[in-house]
C-alpha cells in the first residue's frame, strides 16, 4: 500500500477552507496534518470537522511536525536468558500520542505524553488499563551531562552519538537525530535497542484509539507514604 501525504498548511484562511483544503482532502493517498493562523480559534472548527490533529498559532510547531513510525531491534532478558525480539513504536506529534507494539501478540500500548497517561490494551481479552505514565516511564538520571562522541547512521539516518549515563549509573552511548529520535543506545559495551527501520510518515488518529467496548481495569494500588 503506497504511504499517505500529509500537508502542514501555514496561514489557514478563507482560501485554504473554501478550496484548497477541500482538494487535498479529496485527492488520493493525501492528508492535512496540521493548520497554522494566527487566530488560532478561527481554524479550530475547519481542523476539527476534518479530523487535523494540529491547530496551532506558531508557524515552528507546523514546520517541526513530524510523525514516526520505527521497528527496534531490542535484547530482552528473561529466564530463557537474552534474546533479541522486534518493537514498533509510533509517535503522532501534532497529539502527543505513542503507540508501542511489543513482541507479545494481542498487547499494545497507548502512551498520551500530554496527559501523562498510559494505556496497556489486551485484545485477546478486550481490555485496557490506564495507570499514570510516569510510574512505567522514569525519568532520565538528574544532572546527567551529554558529551559529543561523533556522527553515524543507523537504520540509513544520520545521528549523533552522545555519551552519558542511565538512571543506574551506567556509561551509555546513545545515537540520536537531529529532531530527537533514539536510533540506538549502547550500555557496558552491549546493544541494547537498534532501529531497523525509520519512516517519517502521517499516523492515523484511529492508531492510537482505544477500541470501543473493552473492560477497563483498575490498576493495582501504588506504594503508601508513611
Amino acid at each position: 500500500m503506497a504511504e499517505r501525504l500529509g500537508w502542514g498548511i501555514i496561514g489557514c484562511g478563507n482560501v485554504v477552507e473554501k478550496k484548497s483544503g477541500p482538494s487535498i482532502l479529496s485527492a488520493e493517498r493525501s492528508r492535512i496534518v496540521a493548520v497554522m493562523r494566527r487566530d488560532v480559534a478561527q481554524a479550530r472548527s475547519f481542523a476539527e470537522i476534518n479530523q487535523i490533529p494540529l491547530c496551532t498559532a506558531n508557524a515552528a510547531e507546523v514546520i517541526e511536525h513530524r510523525d514516526v513510525d520505527i521497528v527496534y531491534m531490542m535484547v530482552q532478558a528473561d529466564a530463557r536468558g537474552a534474546r533479541v525480539v522486534e518493537e514498533r513504536m509510533r509517535w503522532a506529534a501534532g497529539t502527543g500520542m505513542l503507540r508501542v507494539d511489543p513482541p507479545t501478540p494481542g498487547m499494545w500500548v497507548v502512551v498520551d505524553t500530554r496527559a501523562k497517561r498510559m494505556a496497556t490494551v489486551r485484545d485477546g481479552e478486550r481490555s485496557v488499563l490506564e495507570i499514570d505514565s510516569t510510574q512505567a516511564m522514569p525519568a532520565p538520571a538528574s544532572g546527567a551531562a551529554f558529551e559529543n562522541h561523533g556522527a553515524d547512521t543507523v537504520a540509513g539516518t544520520p545521528c549523533t552519538e552522545w555519551r552519558t549515563t542511565d538512571a543506574t549509573g551506567t556509561p551509555t552511548l546513545v545515537c540520536i537525530t537531529a529532531d530527537g529520535v533514539l536510533l540506538r543506545a549502547i550500555a557496558a559495551g552491549r546493544v541494547l535497542v537498534e532501529a531497523l527501520h525509520l519512516a517519517y510518515v502521517p499516523q492515523d488518529a484511529a492508531v492510537f484509539r482505544i477500541p470501543e467496548g473493552y473492560r477497563r481495569i483498575d490498576p493495582p494500588p501504588g506504594p503508601r507514604m508513611r
